[in-house]
């Protein structure tokens, strides 16, 4: 059997995501997104991941036994995330898709803000992990709903259990970043504000600038720069823009300095 090495992280290219040949491959098109779904088999741990564009955007682990992880085993699979403090958790949600399987996830924060999802299935017993963009596809192909925030699951050892570090901090991280670009290129750009609004997993803070006055608005954060296409100021048409970037919906933009 292929021993995986239940390291790979989002981002990766196949080679650098697992170092053995998959068993499984097959290209799959979800929400209009197509990608490859690769599968390699352990003696003890199955890794899945789904690659867009060469690079990860989704792992799924789960043990041959379909055993419930035990918190131990979860945290092994997310030290590549959690290590050298790399991520730190959000809240633990509740909730459940179109099949009725029951779902808890919380947000992963890196220092640079919030950047991906992390998912446990027990109805199958597996846990997944989603870069934004694969986590708001999973929704709309699913229908995920949620129905409990905040759990706090029972004290048993062999319940996936709720991470303790709040997000609070890495919210204000975003908020940094901003301020910190703003400062930047505020005499050097036709215009530039910070602006904040909500996704289905928290607040986040952005700049968003124009470079000359008649280029388009352009956001700004951890990840990068991200041309928005359009010119306008006007929250409502910036708001299409910003979601035509995050490919889900957000709510609650607003000036943060109003």
């Amino acid at each position: 059997m292929v021993t995986t090495s239940v390291f790979g992280m989002l981002g990766e290219t196949q080679k650098q995501f697992e170092p053995g040949r998959p068993v499984n491959t097959r290209r799959i098109q979800v929400n209009g997104m197509t990608g490859v779904y690769a599968r390699w088999h352990g003696n003890r741990v199955n890794h899945e991941g789904w690659f867009y564009k060469g690079r990860a955007v989704a792992e799924t682990f789960w043990f041959n036994n379909r055993h419930l992880m035990t918190s131990n085993e979860l945290g092994q699979l997310l030290r590549p995330y959690s290590e050298n403090g790399r991520a730190k958790w959000g809240e633990l949600i509740g909730g459940a898709d179109k099949n009725g399987s029951k779902l808890t996830w919380f947000p992963m924060f890196s220092t640079n803000g919030e950047y991906t999802v992390a998912m446990y299935n027990y109805n199958f017993n597996c846990l997944a992990i989603f870069t934004n963009q694969a986590w708001s596809i999973y929704n709309q192909k699913w229908g995920v709903v949620v129905t409990n925030k905040q759990v706090r699951p029972p004290s048993n050892p062999t319940t996936p259990r709720s991470p303790q570090t709040r997000p609070s901090e890495d919210k204000n991280d975003c908020l940094i970043i901003a301020t910190d670009a703003y400062a930047r290129v505020k005499s050097s750009t036709y215009w530039a504000r910070i602006a904040g609004f909500n996704t289905q997993m928290g607040g986040h803070a952005v700049l968003l600038f124009q470079p000359t006055e008649g280029s388009a608005v352009w956001l700004y954060d951890a990840a990068g720069s991200r041309n928005l296409e359009v010119r306008s100021h006007d929250l409502n048409d910036l708001k299409m823009g910003i979601e035509r970037w995050t490919k889900a919906p957000i709510s609650g933009l607003s000036w943060v300095e109003d």
